[in-house]
């Protein structure tokens, strides 16, 4: 059986997301900022202390 690096990156990333990591669209990363701004803020809230 052979396989491609495709498969192998297919392979990764439905583990990655069966692992719970989330899947990001690369124009939502602000190049001048170095981040995803929505991911900031989600990660914002999940951390504030009432």
């Amino acid at each position: 059986m052979s396989y491609t690096e495709k498969d192998f990156e297919t392979h990764i990333e439905e583990h990655l997301l069966n692992s719970g990591y989330q899947k990001n669209v690369s124009k939502e990363f602000d190049k001048d900022l170095i981040f995803i701004p929505a991911r900031v803020e989600e990660l914002k809230d999940s951390v504030r202390i009432s």
